[in-house]
């Protein structure tokens, strides 16, 4: 080909993959998710190599559209299958199962969507996994939609459990109502453990049924307790969370906020102040944004080989609001 002829293809190569990116930045505008990439590389290979069987159920409800989509392309891509929980006393059977993408579903379940039935609603969610749910899992996570995950240190954290063993694991409060998980942040239980609960589901002796409360984590809390489910080691190697259960601005800067103290004063790990607060393999936070989890995701995929830590995120972060007072750092 003469030099005329190859200057023609390479602008015409050049034109067609300028092309070819314009349109993939549409489609991903779209889904609000224009920059962002689910897992690095060493993620997917070690997911790939070692599949983690889990089964996410997010509580949330139908008009929470941004934080469902936040969470579909950062960390719930790492379920094994992921359910967004909404009540509907409208509809006609007890359960509708809608498949929105592979692998991600809506569950309405057919219970008052307010937030003092948070515990009739994950009942039904439950019973819905226990009798109808065809799909096999390891470990099941019940979460808020407003929490955020760094998949990795949660994949590295679970690998190296045994299922079978009954355990569950998460913001562990030590004092109120005999000790419970926190829901914020996420309450993990192995697939033993959930056997035993579901053994007990009904039982008003062991499970207050018909009650209706907010507090769905301590009345499963009470459940799981029943069946002599364990508190899993939720801490590090330093006996820090891994799972926080208030926002970063007040853990880094507002001691005085109620959860602040909350959090401090029930928790069965210490708390330290600043950085020094969690678990380098910090795993949950709760009370994200959706535009944060898109942002934390993003630092998380650009920094493959970094300790995934609080320290990363707020150091990468431009939301000023997070960032800890300097006595605190």
């Amino acid at each position: 080909m003469n030099p005329t002829g190859r200057f023609i293809t390479a602008v015409l190569g050049g034109f067609a993959i300028a092309v070819a990116l314009l349109c993939v930045t549409v489609n991903f505008k779209k889904l609000h998710f224009s920059s962002y990439i689910p897992f690095d590389r060493f993620m997917l290979q070690k997911m790939s190599e070692k599949p983690l069987e889990l089964l996410c159920l997010v509580l949330t409800q139908r008009s929470h559209f941004d934080q469902q989509d936040a969470i579909m392309f950062t960390w719930g891509a790492g379920c094994t299958d992921l359910l967004f929980i909404v009540g509907n006393v409208g509809i006609s059977d007890s359960y509708q199962l809608i498949e929105r993408k592979p692998h991600v579903y809506t569950l309405t379940v057919k219970v008052e969507d307010t937030y003092n039935n948070t515990w009739q609603k994950l009942r039904a969610a439950l019973h819905f996994v226990n009798s109808t749910w065809p799909k096999k899992f390891d470990w099941l996570m019940r979460i808020d939609d407003d929490a955020f995950v760094i998949f990795e240190n949660l994949y590295d954290f679970l690998m190296a459990k045994d299922p079978r063993t009954p355990a569950m694991f998460g913001a562990h409060y030590n004092h109120y109502a005999g000790g419970y998980i926190g829901t914020g942040p996420g309450i993990i239980m192995s697939r033993a453990a959930f056997t035993d609960l579901m053994s007990v589901f009904d039982q008003k002796k062991y499970c207050r049924t018909t009650l209706r409360t907010h507090d769905d984590d301590v009345e499963l809390g009470v459940c799981l307790k029943a069946v002599k489910v364990p508190f899993g080691d939720s801490s590090d190697s330093k006996g820090r969370p891994r799972f926080i259960p208030i926002s970063l601005h007040d853990l880094l800067n507002d001691p005085q906020a109620p959860n602040h103290g909350f959090f401090k004063q029930e928790s069965a790990y210490p708390v330290g102040e600043g950085f020094d607060c969690c678990a380098d393999e910090l795993i949950a936070l709760h009370y994200v944004k959706a535009e944060e989890m898109r942002h934390f995701q993003r630092i998380v995929s650009a920094h493959p080989l970094a300790q995934k830590n609080l320290r990363l995120l707020v150091n990468q972060t431009a939301i000023t609001r997070l960032r800890p007072n300097a006595a605190n750092s």
